[in-house]
């Protein structure tokens, strides 16, 4: 909250160039911080809680991997709950969809973006911990989870939460045949190739809302 209150309430209302400048002005920032106080070497947790594997199918999956998996699709469902039955839910997709009037019809834009910015933080938090059970991390990932994160959500278009499943799954199964029949180095090339592919044929993405 100290740098939602200490910077992000302060461009609410600029132009989207100076919101785009400052936030990513910041994502550096914290990202050298953490270099500077945690080192950037990858990190792991030393003992994981969730172990084992499972067969399925002639495939092996690790028990963290599905585990993380489960827990995600959970709080997937929450939050769809939350954003379309809730009224805090209901006032971030009026405040998302047009600032302007929102603020006419009473809505406090400004709770609402704290409100916005602490569960997108929170949410945030519990990716990193589920990625830590079965992968290392870094500080510098986030630059490569939040690009993804860019490109499902492009290929999903704004406004739908099942959308953003489905453009995951498709973004998964797309990098998994990459790695599987050509080349593991080619599973970046395959996202944005898909990426790009969507884009080009449907501007506001698979799912999106007119």
């Amino acid at each position: 909250m100290l740098v939602y209150y200490g910077i992000i309430d302060r461009i609410l209302r600029e132009h989207y160039t100076m919101q785009i400048t400052v936030t990513v002005g910041l994502m550096i920032f914290l990202g050298a911080i953490t270099q500077l106080a945690w080192q950037a070497r990858p990190r792991a947790i030393s003992y994981s809680f969730i172990q084992g594997t499972i067969q399925f199918g002639g495939y092996t999956i690790a028990l963290s991997r599905l585990t993380s998996a489960i827990i995600s699709l959970i709080i997937i469902m929450i939050i769809s709950f939350f954003l379309s039955k809730t009224w805090p839910g209901r006032t971030m997709r009026a405040t998302s969809d047009d600032f302007n009037a929102a603020s006419l019809m009473g809505v406090d834009f400004r709770k609402t973006y704290a409100l916005a910015f602490g569960l997108g933080s929170s949410l945030t938090a519990i990716a990193g911990g589920l990625l830590m059970s079965f992968q290392q991390v870094d500080p510098t990932m986030g630059l490569r989870f939040g690009l993804l994160s860019w490109c499902i959500l492009a290929l999903a278009g704004l406004g739908s939460i099942p959308g953003l499943l489905i453009s995951g799954l498709i973004i998964g199964i797309g990098e998994s045949l990459a790695m599987t029949f050509w080349d593991p180095r080619a599973r970046s090339l395959i996202i944005y190739l898909i990426f790009i592919l969507v884009l080009w044929l449907r501007p506001r993405g698979l799912f999106g809302r007119k």
